[in-house]
């Protein structure tokens, strides 16, 4: 009996294990997904591998992991690692869930500028879509190889993966055919142009490509004059163009500052070496005198004329080198200044770029005379900001923001008008929204303002905003908050609640309408005391400190907590002196923005 009894606790030990393992793991893959939600790739990628390296994970839970993995890695821009994770997950992967995994590795090859290999994985995902009798999407697979192909110069191989797109589509009801037939007709303009590339995936012409679009920018770009005789919102797109034509003519300029430089360095190098060379053989003529000096003096008369020829030569040498060095000198000052000319007009365009956005945005005493108990930190990377706080009052209901726009410097200036014009007119439409309407109407009409003016329909409109806003009714007291990749943090009796947003952006086009993901509203009821921040990423995401590491979220929210024990007017210096003093002698990576509201009532 004693002997049953103890098998039997074995037993139930052994069972009770199990099942408290597998507990754990559950509860390290959750964490892993809280993780990416946040943003912490790195703490993805260290938790993802302990879970796959435990024996116990079961192999369906395994899969999930690499594919979580593979993503962080994305985020992260190390692609040949996030290949590596999709690659195993795609192995070990039914046909039915292969044929988006292997869309995202072609996806992930192109982003690692490896047309070749993404080529392959598109084929991997049009075999799946044939074997699983997915038409469409096969389809859309041929069109896309098609594209790349194209793209490279290889027209044979884009008219041939064409036209078995076409040949699908005649099956499937003309699906897609308008675009097929358009295509068709682009590679055939394409050979003409340029009968004389066959294939250029062996020969890359990106970097040419790229110049040559940015010089048709910068030739196609406004004056400030012509740009100011449009209407107020062409203005605001054509801004947007000259910031960037500046931008661009701005590094041109400081490449040819360094090109003459270098041109003056190697032009004064070889001057020193020719007076070098002028003195040795003026040393070797002397040394010749002397030895001629020995002989007769016929001998030495004939030795002593042809030193002095050489000598005259040789300073004649001398002095027309000089005399070029001079004329050469001369001509790279005239062009330096002509350069610093140049250099001074795009910093007074960025400066008239600055009093627009300053026009344009709300102002810090407008903010507070919704929210008097409120305190401000903007520090822009540049003279301009891709950040910006924004508010808006109807009768009892108060909304605030802390959005941060795509880029920073003057585009990024130019996407907060833009963004901001668009915040007001869904307020005005729509009289009294909830935040997360809010964020749904704002994608749409930055993805279709952009996409409207976007002469590239293969190309992904990557511009759009993150950001944090809330509603509040000052009657009722009642807190709705809506986040895109942005919290909140409210702070009550010195402990911190976070209100988590959505993961994903407002705009981009990149994200299919059928698989984004829909904001939601978070409810929140405030008491007297509360304290709230919205804030951009450019304080966590900032490098510094000994191991010049990012300052992360979770000492971000220490000093909050910290923060929220001082007077509002405190909170400021405070921010500023703990972000400078992080920073060190870094450079500042991005905007930084903490919007902070204490509610007394």
């Amino acid at each position: 009996m004693k002997i049953k009894l103890q098998l039997l606790l074995f037993i139930f030990f052994l069972t009770g294990f199990s099942s408290f393992s597998q507990t754990s793991i559950n509860q390290q893959w959750n964490i892993c997904i809280e993780k990416y939600d946040a943003k912490e790739y790195n703490n993805v990628i260290t938790i993802s591998n302990k879970i796959i390296e435990n024996s116990k994970t079961p192999k369906d839970l395994k899969t999930e992991v690499f594919l979580l993995q593979g993503d962080a890695y994305f985020e992260l821009a190390t692609y040949k690692k996030a290949i590596r994770s999709y690659e195993i997950a795609f192995n070990s992967s039914q046909k039915e869930a292969q044929i988006n995994i292997a869309k995202d590795i072609a996806y992930t090859y192109t982003k690692d500028k490896n047309s070749k290999k993404a080529i392959v994985w598109f084929n991997k995902e049009y075999s799946l879509a044939i074997v699983l009798k997915l038409q469409k999407e096969a389809i859309v697979s041929k069109i896309t190889i098609a594209k790349l192909y194209s793209n490279y110069g290889d027209y044979i191989a884009a008219e041939t993966a064409t036209l078995i797109a076409q040949k699908l589509s005649n099956k499937n009801g003309n699906y897609k055919n308008g675009e097929i037939i358009s295509l068709l007709q682009l590679i055939e303009e394409n050979k003409k142009i340029d009968n004389e590339l066959t294939s250029s995936f062996e020969k890359e012409k990106t970097t040419e490509k790229n110049k040559f679009i940015d010089k048709i920018l910068i030739e196609k770009a406004m004056s400030i004059a012509e740009i100011e005789k449009l209407s107020e919102a062409m203005q605001i797109i054509e801004y947007k163009i000259k910031a960037q034509a500046d931008e661009y003519e701005k590094k041109l300029l400081k490449e040819q500052l360094k090109t003459l430089e270098k041109e003056q360095e190697l032009v004064l190098s070889k001057a020193k070496l020719d007076v070098t060379n002028a003195t040795l053989r003026e040393e070797q003529a002397l040394n010749a005198k002397k030895k001629v000096q020995l002989m007769g003096g016929i001998i030495v008369l004939i030795l002593l004329i042809v030193v002095i020829i050489i000598l005259i030569v040789l300073y004649r040498f001398k002095q027309k080198t000089n005399n070029a060095l001079v004329l050469k000198n001369e001509e790279i000052a005239n062009q330096k200044n002509e350069i610093e000319k140049k250099a001074k007009h795009i910093e007074d365009s960025i400066q008239y770029s600055r009093k627009i956005q300053q026009a344009l945005l709300p102002s810090v005493s407008s903010f507070e005379s919704i929210f008097p108990n409120s305190s401000i930190y903007l520090n822009p990377k540049e003279k301009v900001s891709g950040d910006f706080f924004w508010h808006f009052k109807i009768n009892n209901i108060s909304y605030a923001s802390a959005v941060d726009c795509t880029g920073h410097g003057v585009p990024g200036a130019f996407m907060t008008i833009i963004c901001k014009q668009i915040l007001d007119e869904i307020i005005i439409e729509l009289g009294n929204p909830l935040p997360s309407e809010i964020l749904e109407l704002a994608s749409t009409k930055i993805t279709n303002l952009f996409a409207k003016h976007n002469p590239d329909p293969l190309s992904i409109v990557k511009d759009g905003m993150d950001l944090s806003i809330f509603r509040y009714n000052s009657t009722t007291h009642e807190l709705l908050h809506a986040g895109a990749r942005n919290p909140l943090y409210l702070i009550r009796n010195e402990e911190l609640i976070e209100l988590k947003g959505n993961s994903r952006s407002v705009g981009h086009s990149s994200i299919a309408v059928d698989k984004r993901e829909v904001f939601t509203n978070n409810t929140l009821q405030i008491v007297k005391g509360d304290r709230i921040f919205l804030f951009s990423d450019g304080f966590p995401d900032q490098k510094g400190g000994e191991k010049n590491k990012k300052y992360f979220y979770k000492p971000f929210r220490n000093l909050l907590l910290k923060a929220s024990t001082k007077p509002l007017n405190e909170q400021k210096d405070l921010l500023s002196t703990a972000f400078n003093k992080w920073i060190g002698k870094n450079e500042q990576i991005d905007d930084v923005l903490i919007l902070a509201i204490e509610f007394e009532f």
